[in-house]
């Protein structure tokens, strides 16, 4: 059990000390440089601004001379001047900032990263307790009259070395959270103008070809899938030359592949346990009436339905799949990488399968209302509200207020379906998308853009919706706050792959998204470890053993 002794500031472990910060410390203020460039040469060396020591912003440069202050990678640097005035920071090597000191100790009983930690504790007080009218600055006597505990040095080590360790796991989820941002950003640039590749169905003929052309397989990219039907194999055993369908074969089976069942139902040509009975339009149209066709025509069925890219080099299928808004290229396309072919449109190249619609032609939009503020009875019942200031959530499962019947029948208020898109119009979060998870409310700032017409995947509108933030705020009108209309918005030209495709970028992103959740979340944690380390082992509730 630790032994305590009492203090003026209570009790503390009896090998501690109580000390004001001006008996252990000194400091030195930085001087304004004669010179400062964007670029580093000789001569020069990192300025230390706060956004550098905070955020690791790209410095500028001063050049060195006898009047400026200098300082080592791990000094001890306090703001002294400006709006921030009270923060601590762990320096690097370079000039000190005219608005900072550097702290230095009169003795070497102090372990500067421990009181670096416990003077992290103080920074509130020190920030409500600065001078000055004009730009506030730290209270010199305030900070030297600070009452610290020092444990004994060695202690102080080693809570410094546990800290230091919380920090070392914060800065890694930093890391991870980062690259992973960065990773969405340009995955959503990617899959959101190129889209994605769901995999290839090849025609038959194609075998041939690659045969007759002694094409190596094994170059074929891994990173797709490839798929056939019961069709092609079927039409190979047909090979009359006893010697080609038996290399057709072999060859067949090489290639890595996943069997589907066709989409439709044809005597003589489907076998009934691999195929499905579907309406048979497409198929019809890839035929049109010639029953030569009928094997392409329900290879290329599969291709449309599964949204797959057909491989083929059979000039009237390639041509009735596109026809069909399906996606088709040659074995040379498919070999040198040209995978999908794009069309020039109003908002930019885009997949020559893909549509440009307004919002107004896939989606009937609303705003919301809100209840009268002075009948009581309109508010604090079970109907979810959304303000445009919690659109900011991204998801939205509750909301802050909710509103009774009496307050929707009342008000402009509409009922919003689930898992429909909403985007913030008014305030600071103008332009902001969000995804109402359960059914709920919204009010006038906010634009419901329900899928009524079941044209899109809501998951592919909310990210499709959220890249173009900027283009949102870049057209608010008004001045003030920004704001946008319902015209805007009802106007807006938007790209639209298949159904399928939607889901599938959908689903890349929001998988993107948990891991970003995830690993906020650890951080959080670890935020919560350190700051309960910190309470514990700055004020001596909770000792450590540490070896000397």
């Amino acid at each position: 059990m630790t032994k305590t002794k009492r203090t003026q500031i209570g009790k503390i472990p009896e090998d501690w000390e109580v000390v004001n910060l001006g008996a252990i410390i000194e400091y030195v203020k930085g001087k304004k440089p004669e010179e400062m460039i964007d670029e580093l040469k000789e001569g020069y060396l990192p300025y230390l601004s706060t956004e550098y020591l905070r955020n690791n912003r790209k410095p500028k440069f001063a050049k060195t001379s006898e009047n400026i202050v200098l300082t080592n990678e791990g000094d001890l640097i306090l703001l002294w001047d400006g709006s921030n005035a009270g923060e601590f920071f762990i320096g690097k090597e370079g000039v000190l900032s005219s608005t900072m000191v550097k702290i230095q100790f009169r003795k070497g009983d102090v372990n500067q990263m421990f009181l670096f930690y416990l003077l992290k504790t103080r920074e509130n007080y020190l920030s409500g307790q600065t001078r000055g009218t004009g730009i506030p600055h730290v209270d010199k006597n305030v900070l030297e009259n600070l009452t610290i505990l020092l444990p004994p040095l060695l202690e102080q080590k080693a809570i410094a070395q546990i800290l230091s360790t919380a920090d070392k796991a914060i800065k890694k989820s930093d890391g991870i959270i980062a690259k992973t941002e960065k990773l969405k950003k340009g995955l959503m640039q990617e899959l959101l103008t190129n889209g994605v590749i769901n995999g290839f169905m090849f025609d038959t003929t194609v075998f041939g070809n690659i045969l007759d052309k002694k094409i190596d397989i094994n170059k074929f990219p891994k990173k797709f899938d490839y798929y056939i039907t019961h069709i092609q194999p079927d039409e190979l055993n047909k090979t009359k030359d006893k010697e080609r369908k038996k290399k057709l074969l072999r060859f067949f089976k090489e290639i890595r592949k996943e069997e589907l069942s066709t989409e439709s139902f044809v005597l003589n040509y489907s076998r009934l346990a691999k195929a499905k009975l579907g309406n048979g339009k497409i198929l019809e149209e890839l035929r049109k009436g010639n029953l030569k066709h009928t094997e392409d025509a329900l290879i290329g069925e599969v291709a449309i339905k599964k949204d797959l890219i057909l491989v083929t080099n059979d000039k009237i299928l390639l041509n009735g799949v596109k026809a069909l808004n399906g996606q088709a290229v040659t074995l040379e396309q498919f070999l040198s990488g040209e995978y999908k072919e794009f069309k020039d449109t109003e908002i930019g190249k885009i997949p020559n399968d893909w549509k440009v619609k307004k919002i107004k032609e896939i989606s009937k939009t609303y705003a919301g209302g809100t209840p009268s503020r002075s009948i009581i009875h309109y508010y604090e019942g079970n109907i979810l509200w959304v303000k445009s200031g919690e659109i900011n959530k991204g998801i939205i499962f509750d909301t802050e207020e909710k509103i009774t019947e009496l307050g929707l029948k009342n008000s402009n208020a509409k009922i919003v379906p689930k898992n429909t898109v909403l985007v913030a119009m008014y305030g600071a979060t103008a332009g902001k998308v969000g995804i109402l998870k359960v059914e709920g409310t919204t009010n006038q700032a906010v634009l419901a853009i329900p899928n009524d017409k079941n044209a899109f995947d809501y998951n592919f509108m909310y990210y499709l919706l959220s890249s173009k933030t900027q283009k949102f705020t870049n057209r608010t009108q008004g001045t003030g706050q920004p704001n946008l209309s319902k015209i805007l918005i009802d106007n807006l030209i938007v790209q639209l792959p298949s159904l399928l495709e939607q889901q599938k970028i959908a689903l890349i992103l929001s998988t993107i998204d948990k891991k970003l959740e995830h690993e906020k979340s650890r951080k959080q944690k670890f935020k919560r470890i350190k700051k309960g380390l910190m309470n514990d082992l700055l004020t001596g509730n909770k000792r450590i053993k540490f070896r000397g």
